[in-house]
């Protein structure tokens, strides 16, 4: 049953308790101190001047670069650059993590040159900035926390809405997933894939979703909240055919592209992202069910 695809091991209830706190505490001061209007009140974003053909290269990075480097190595891939579920064997190979990982970089190095070229050559005023790592981490570590309780309370609303319209629903377990606990991979396969999807994953993702996708939006529409929330359902609608958590995906987009807009920050999205990923490759080497 979907239901136990769902299932909350010790770990995550005491994360899951630490974040509805945080949501409690940061509700009851912000009503205290009369601070709402601030937190719905948007900045401006930071300047680039992204245009639709960046997307365009980028997506057809993301796409292609996997297939060509898997037909150069001797094994054919369908895959892409990030982590989302239709694009790989449910099984990866060695040369099939190897393609995707030099795809993968490969992206993120024309990602870096376009939004280089779209911040007049300083990437500092894109949101990739390191001077203040620490601090990052520790805020994304925080971000993390608070949004896991909305992220696992809408996918338990889906998944609800699931068994009752389709009761014989099997949800599709992420072929990272199904890579790590086959049993079949190789150190490299692991190594790989566990790279890709805490490291590069984010990093091609939160550039072209908050980098490029949620300015572009906010350039067509003019408005920085249509921008977070249609780039947020996109980033959800994105990793089809995971139906049963999109809507979740789509809070946790929502979450990135509100942080963005409200730090100036693709580092610290970048880091949430990276966090959010993580969790569930630490959770799964404890011993936890998917």
């Amino acid at each position: 049953m979907p239901s136990n695809w769902t299932r909350l091991e010790f770990a995550e209830l005491i994360v899951l308790c630490c974040g509805a706190g945080l949501l409690v505490v940061g509700a009851v001061w912000l009503t205290v101190r009369r601070r709402w209007s601030d937190v719905l009140r948007l900045p401006e974003l930071p300047r680039n001047d992204v245009e639709p053909i960046d997307l365009l290269i980028a997506l057809a990075a993301m796409w292609l670069l996997p297939s060509i480097f898997g037909i150069l190595l001797g094994e054919p891939t369908s895959g892409n650059t990030t982590t989302q579920p239709t694009t790989a064997p449910a099984v990866a190979s060695s040369t099939t993590a190897v393609a995707v990982s030099v795809a993968q970089i490969l992206t993120v190095l024309i990602l870096l040159l376009i939004g280089r070229a779209r911040t007049q050559g300083k990437l500092a005023n894109w949101g990739l900035g390191f001077r203040r790592v620490g601090t990052r981490v520790l805020q994304a570590a925080v971000a993390y926390v608070a949004v896991w309780p909305l992220c696992t309370i809408a996918l338990h609303l889906t998944v609800l809405g699931i068994e009752l319209v389709w009761p014989d629903y099997e949800p599709v377990e992420h072929n990272t997933i199904k890579t790590l606990l086959s049993g079949e991979a190789d150190r490299l396969t692991i190594l790989l894939t566990v790279a890709g999807a805490t490291l590069m994953a984010p990093l091609v993702e939160e550039m072209f979703f908050r980098g490029l996708f949620l300015p572009l939006i906010a350039k067509a529409v003019r408005s920085r909240w249509a921008a977070v929330l249609l780039s947020g359902v996109a980033f959800g609608v994105f990793h089809t055919p995971l139906y049963h958590a999109i809507p979740a995906l789509a809070v946790f987009g929502i979450l990135l592209g509100y942080l963005y807009v409200r730090t100036g920050s693709l580092t610290l999205v970048i880091f949430v992202h990276s966090i959010f990923n993580g969790k569930t490759l630490l959770w799964l080497a404890l011993g936890a069910t998917p």
